[in-house]
């Protein structure tokens, strides 16, 4: 239902709080989400389309990034900012991807 979606997604921005320190050097980005997974026991999902070019080629996204005893949230929004990316919670997870995709994905949960 909608009142447990909330009530999900308000414990999981409170989970985002969470203070955390890590030294990524060169780290794959699934590598860092699941890192942040384990962290507050949330699910990352990464869209599909993040791995690949126009010509359907594997992009590499590579991450380094470190940060002392801040948010996880705080962590996030840099590393989401810095590969061009937004996210959002859907079905229980935090979902990365293009803001274009962010916001058909939402758009569909909702017709």
């Amino acid at each position: 239902t909608r009142d447990e979606e909330a009530e999900w997604r308000k414990a999981a921005e409170k989970k985002l709080e969470r203070r955390i320190t890590f030294d990524f050097f060169n780290t794959p980005l699934d590598e860092v989400t699941d890192y942040f997974s384990n962290v507050i026991d949330i699910p990352f999902v990464l869209d599909a389309v993040l791995w690949k070019d126009d010509s359907g080629r594997r992009i590499p996204r590579l991450i380094t990034a470190s940060m002392n005893n801040r948010p996880l949230k705080e962590a996030l929004d840099r590393i989401a900012e810095s590969q061009n990316l937004h996210y959002t919670f859907i079905r229980e997870a935090v979902f990365l991807s293009s803001d274009s995709r962010i916001k058909y994905t939402h758009q569909s949960e909702h017709e």
